[in-house]
């Protein structure tokens, strides 16, 4: 039993690296890679086109290990989607594009999860630490002029 556990867990450390470096990537699709810490193996995760304003299924996967893939390709640039559990009490929104891209989030805080490889997301992230900031700085004169 251990020694399939382990063959196991050494194929998806290899598949992950492939897909994280980009080597398995073909042009014109995505390979999703998730690690989502807290949830027991088989749990559902969801991606969902929500570009439309409604939730269009795209695909699913389970988690074995904490690890789900999701792999596709888009005949758009971007799409912006969301990946969630089953019943929508963890799920990240991010931008979707033909690339290798990583999510690592943790249950009951999975809107924060981190997902790297989408440029389309890292300018969306800026512009969210650049409106956050502004905010900040809003607040504490506001907090100035008070005092």
């Amino acid at each position: 039993m251990n020694k399939l556990l382990l063959t196991i867990l050494l194929t998806v450390i290899t598949i992950l690296t492939i897909l994280l470096t980009g080597k398995c990537e073909k042009p014109g699709e995505y390979a999703i890679v998730g690690l989502a810490t807290g949830y027991p193996d088989s749990t559902l995760f969801y991606l969902d086109n929500i570009s439309n304003g409604a939730f269009i299924h795209m695909d699913s996967a389970y988690t074995m290990s904490g690890i789900f893939l999701f792999n596709g390709s888009l005949n758009v640039k971007v799409l912006h989607v969301v990946i969630r559990n089953s019943d929508f009490s963890d799920m990240r929104v991010f931008w979707l594009e033909n690339a290798a891209i990583s999510v690592e989030g943790e249950k009951g805080k999975f809107r924060e999860a981190v997902v790297e490889g989408s440029k389309t997301q890292i300018e969306q992230d800026r512009l969210d630490s650049a409106i956050h900031s502004t905010n900040d700085e809003k607040g504490q004169s506001i907090l100035f002029i008070r005092n």
